[in-house]
């Protein structure tokens, strides 16, 4: 099962919106440059200007579905538990109580990360904050 390479799924957290995407074109990259965040693979737009960057991206044949409830999301390892894998997936991660959170870049990440052995951050004591 494979996320569609056509969709970006940008993640509400906080004030922003934050989706990770490898953006080939060079034009739309250049407009989108303000958002990226080097080293860290993803763009964080402030929501007020979020519709703006929603059209420029539908404009480039890109699917764009936000979410506000990152449950589906989430994913949690121990902190010196493999992990190389779920991280390549995920647009943040975070780490609290030598514990490792992940939140997926897709709801197909974030289920092949549980099926090698990440748990869903819902079924644990843990309570979910980005």
């Amino acid at each position: 099962m494979e996320a569609d390479a056509r969709r970006i799924t940008a993640f509400r957290v906080g004030d922003d919106y934050v989706f990770s995407r490898y953006v080939e074109r060079e034009d739309l990259f250049a407009d989108l440059r303000e958002y990226h965040v080097d080293g860290e693979y993803r763009f964080e737009v402030p929501a007020g200007e979020f519709d703006g960057v929603a059209d420029r991206l539908s404009a480039a044949g890109f699917a764009v579905e936000t979410v506000e409830n990152l449950d589906p999301y989430c994913v949690v390892t121990g902190k010196y538990e493999k992990h190389a894998d779920v991280l390549r997936n995920c647009v943040v991660h975070w780490e609290r109580r030598d514990h490792l959170f992940f939140l997926m870049e897709s709801r197909v990440a974030a289920e092949q990360a549980v099926a090698e052995g990440a748990e869903w951050v819902a079924d644990t004591e843990f309570a979910l904050g980005v």
